[in-house]
């Protein structure tokens, strides 16, 4: 069997750090795991800054 991709999304107040069990799990059971750290999440935002979405806009 090929290889198979699960692409991750993480909620509010989460960063992709919490997810390297399951990413591991996923290798081991021959899938391939994508997930990237969100606008303003983790390593996307300074530790003393805050960040802040207004709108949809902010993101395009």
């Amino acid at each position: 069997m090929g290889r198979r991709l699960v692409i991750g999304v993480y909620g509010l107040a989460e960063h992709n750090d919490r997810y390297v069990n399951f990413a591991e799990y996923l290798a081991r059971n021959n899938f391939d795991y994508c997930m990237m750290d969100l606008r303003g999440h983790d390593r996307t935002v300074e530790k003393t800054e805050k960040s802040c979405v207004d709108g949809l806009e902010d993101f395009i």
